[in-house]
């Protein structure tokens, strides 16, 4: 029913996965929608960047034959830079911390709203399956018919289960991403920017006091996906009842 490509980058539905005639499926669409947003939150790391354009711009103002440029990319490989490269390369990582924390707050907001939805969609779905364990209970539907009606509530359910972890961690692992981009541009270990361990340097101080919305959307995503497995879990007994009526 739901197709996840490599790396979870998005959500492939199957055609009907999602059903016009379920009224819950304006939730299951709104999930989707976040995750799919979340595809373009992506940080580019101009340090690299900086230090081939500052040996290009030095190769093209005199040295001809390109020795120069394999020299200054050299030394940036070993460590040997120039001042003027260092500083460039320093600009370069303070830019790519701006960016890590400016995309990693759209993905803040993005989990967000995947979790409302996720909400909503959880509270419909129950609704759905309070109203069908009213009717067997009050012999308003037919065994035959019920258990039909509990069969297609059983596979949305599955379905709803798909989308939201779909969503929660294709958002979260975006969310890791910036993780790892600021920890490389800022020089400091992942846990720093996490939040997962104290700052105790300057250094550590400075990264994480430039990147409050990862730790922020990491903290996010926890709370959600633990709401959720609430919610999942309250569903999955809802329908084991109604299994057990329609047996008894």
């Amino acid at each position: 029913m739901v197709a996840l490509s490599a790396c979870d980058e998005a959500i492939t539905l199957a055609p009907g996965t999602i059903d016009a005639r379920d009224n819950c499926s304006s939730f299951q669409q709104s999930i989707v929608d976040a995750r799919q947003k979340a595809n373009n939150l992506k940080v580019q790391n101009a340090a690299l960047g900086a230090l081939a354009g500052a040996a290009i711009g030095a190769a093209v103002t005199g040295d001809s034959d390109g020795a120069l440029i394999g020299a200054l990319i050299g030394a940036a490989a070993s460590g040997v830079a120039t001042a003027e490269t260092q500083k460039k390369q320093r600009a370069a990582d303070a830019d790519t911390l701006r960016n890590v924390n400016a995309k990693a707050g759209s993905a803040n907001q993005l989990l967000t709203q995947a979790g409302k939805s996720s909400a909503a969609l959880r509270s419909c779905r129950q609704k759905q399956i309070k109203s069908l364990e009213q009717k067997v209970r009050t012999g308003a539907i037919s065994n035959q018919a019920a258990r039909s009606e509990l069969t297609v509530l059983k596979r949305r359910a599955s379905v709803d289960n798909q989308i939201i972890s779909a969503s929660f961690n294709g958002i979260g692992n975006r969310v890791d991403n910036f993780v790892r981009t600021g920890a490389q541009a800022s020089g400091v270990e992942q846990a720093i920017i996490s939040r997962q361990a104290a700052a105790k340097t300057q250094q550590q101080r400075n990264a994480r006091a430039a990147t409050p919305n990862v730790s922020r959307a990491k903290s996010n995503q926890a709370k959600l996906v633990e709401a959720d497995a609430r919610s999942r879990a309250s569903i999955d007994r809802s329908l084991d009842a109604i299994d057990v009526l329609l047996s008894g």
